[in-house]
């Protein structure tokens, strides 16, 4: 009788166990067919997804193609850029520093870095090293770092400019996203490891997870894929461009598959544990996950519940439909990544897009937030919700038709102006007509395509961009003798040419010798083997010399031509890109005989041709005008060695 019972209870036993697997596998096939059809329904061109539960991956796949047009699907060694998910990377590591007893997450980090300041020390003091991986450091944002012609010595150089920028915030009182905060914390973990940063992320993170074909480094992102622009209505595959190094602690140079996020995510739902690797201790994992700030969720106009999101190290909390969620997402125009933990189920996903999902118009096509919140919900054999999807259409819609005889005066090119939006650096607009039937505006970085829009027009200054991104307005300025002056676009404004303006520049210089470069037609120049002088009716003064790179740094080119003892005054260092090349200027307001003059000093420094180019421009105090600004910014357009 006893064996007969045994017997009995391995059947049921066995007979459960089958049922179970039934019952996931029909839920599997019911989140493959949702997925199928999201891909048929969106211009997405692929993406790939992998879904954890405890220790075993239970769903792996890929939809749709690596690139527009092409014929490679996408899997789960689809290899992208995941951004923001980065994060968590960091945070990681720090605590694994720790653990090991060589930091503190609520020390100061001026025990870490004594130099740190920003221009109101009093705060900067306060900041901790969990305020920077929890978003309330109070540094504001920069978008775009100090580049620098050293790569060893960029990211210092990067955190030692923050001594210009004023926090206007007490640290550790409100959330702001802010990556800066993440590349201190980067330069914490390379000076206290002995390691940069990406090094040791691959030794002490990626190589016990075998996440073999993840970095952290873009000297190591062989095969990866480049990800997609916005056109009308697709995608279109993306060209190289270079990412900041100065933001890898946030993410800006981390690329992996949802393979190898699998073996993370496992580390993550069994206290720091992948297979017998313990990767982070069981109250470090709890601590990663631990809230320590909070601001809005998505709002109901979004499809949302407008309650608070919780933010801990590097990982948001969301309360979706009576869920709790952990979970971050990541994009860089090119491409998107989520990845999520559902504690309660002991699940957790990772979805990588080869386009920004995070940019489409969700009116028109499922938020992030609406897909992976249905896989839950089919994972749990569960109804699909609506939300995350748009209520009704952002941009007021308003009936308007621009007439057919002004189009032509919006026709034309569009260069930067000004101090710009580090997301929009070099760019150029274009506005076409096509075949009468609408105006287009098409946005290139260089020569290279960056986006394209319909123009859908509110009144002669508004209009709205269409594409398959979420619409925006921009304004135009409408000069008082009508004629079309320029635009304001994403917090950047662009100026157009006008034909007259074109006529008033000349392209001077010899490739062979000093280089080419676009001055106004009424300067006086005299070129004189690797200088060229020049000087305006005004009294503007120019001279331009080309080196070999390396010749000098900014601080001894300051050296040489402004005597410190006569400095009055000066203006904050700025650096940004130009082309393949980065310009360093700064202002100097000395007192001479005449009076008070103005200096601009600039270097230029582009590694590609091995060269630099040194300007210098001398005008009386007072003389600075919008002139000066179309001089600089010339120069900067046509710039070549």
């Amino acid at each position: 009788m006893k064996a007969w019972s045994i017997l009995l209870f391995i059947v049921i036993t066995i007979f459960y166990s089958l049922v179970g697997v039934s019952a996931q596998s029909s839920a599997l096939d019911n989140v493959d067919s949702y997925l199928k059809r999201y891909v048929k329904k969106t211009p997405v061109p692929g993406f790939s997804i992998v879904i954890v539960e405890g220790e075993k991956v239970i769903f792996s796949k890929g939809y749709g193609v690596e690139r527009q047009g092409g014929t490679s699907p996408m899997t789960s060694q689809s290899k992208l850029a995941i951004d923001a998910l980065g994060r968590g990377f960091t945070s990681m590591a720090v605590l694994q520093l720790v653990e090991q007893g060589l930091l503190d997450l609520d020390e100061p980090i001026v025990t870490y870095i004594p130099w740190f300041k920003t221009a109101n020390k009093d705060f900067s003091d306060l900041i901790t090293l969990r305020m920077c991986l929890s978003n309330t450091s109070g540094i504001p944002p920069q978008y775009e770092s100090m580049p620098s012609i050293n790569n060893e010595d960029a990211l210092e150089e990067f955190i030692r400019s923050f001594d210009q920028h004023i926090i206007k915030r007490r640290p550790g009182m409100s959330h702001e996203f802010c990556d800066e905060g993440y590349s201190i914390a980067g330069y914490i973990i390379s000076q206290v490891s002995g390691m940069p940063y990406h090094k040791y992320i691959e030794k002490n993170i990626l190589a016990p997870l075998e996440m073999t074909h993840s970095n952290a480094s873009l000297t190591e992102t062989q095969n990866a894929l480049l990800g997609h622009e916005m056109d009308l209505d697709r995608c279109i595959p993306a060209t190289a461009t270079e990412s900041d190094p100065n933001y890898s602690a946030a993410g800006s140079q981390f690329y992996s598959t949802t393979s190898d996020l699998s073996h993370y995510m496992i580390a993550l739902l069994n206290n720091g544990k992948y297979k017998d690797v313990q990767i982070l201790k069981p109250q470090s994992i709890k601590e990663l996950f631990r809230s320590n700030t909070s601001f809005e969720g998505l709002g109901t106009m979004l499809g949302g519940n407008g309650i608070d999101i919780q933010y801990a190290l590097g990982w948001m909390g969301m309360t979706i439909e009576d869920r709790e969620i952990l979970i971050h997402t990541g994009g860089n125009g090119r491409s998107g990544s989520i990845m999520g933990i559902n504690k309660s189920k002991n699940q957790a996903f990772a979805m990588l897009f080869n386009a920004d999902v995070n940019l489409m118009d969700r009116f028109e096509y499922p938020g992030m937030e609406n897909t992976v919140n249905n896989v839950i919900h089919l994972l749990n054999r569960e109804d699909t919700t609506d939300f995350g999807v748009v209520r009704s259409n952002l941009v007021t819609e308003e009936s308007y038709d621009l007439p057919r005889d002004k189009w032509t005066k919006y026709i034309g090119t569009y260069e930067s102006f000004g101090k710009q939006n580090p997301l929009f650096r070099d760019r150029v607009l274009r506005v076409e007509n096509i075949n009468n039937q609408y105006l287009q505006l098409t946005v290139f970085q260089q020569s290279t395509f960056k986006g394209r829009y319909r123009l859908d027009f509110v009144n002669e200054s508004r209009a709205t961009l269409r594409n398959i991104s979420q619409p925006r307005e921009i304004q135009f300025s409408i000069y008082p003798d009508g004629f079309i002056g320029g635009l304001f676009m994403f917090g950047s404004e662009f100026k157009k040419r006008r034909s007259k303006d074109v006529d008033q520049y000349v392209l001077i210089g010899s490739p062979l010798s000093l280089g080419k470069y676009e001055l106004p037609k009424d300067i006086t120049t005299i070129i004189d083997g690797n200088q060229l002088k020049g000087k305006s009716p005004s009294g503007q003064e120019i001279t331009i010399d080309l080196h070999q790179l390396g010749k000098m740094n900014f601080a001894d080119l300051v050296s040489l031509h402004i005597d410190k003892t006569h400095i009055r005054s000066k203006g904050i260092l700025n650096k940004t890109r130009i082309k393949k090349g980065i310009w360093t200027e700064q202002t100097f307001f000395t007192d001479a005989t005449s009076g008070i003059v103005q200096h601009i000093v600039a270097l230029y420094q582009d590694p590609s041709t091995e060269k630099e180019m040194h300007l210098i421009i001398s005008q009386p105090w007072g003389k600075f005008n919008a002139d000066t600004a179309a001089l600089i910014q010339g120069l900067q357009r046509s710039i070549s060695f």
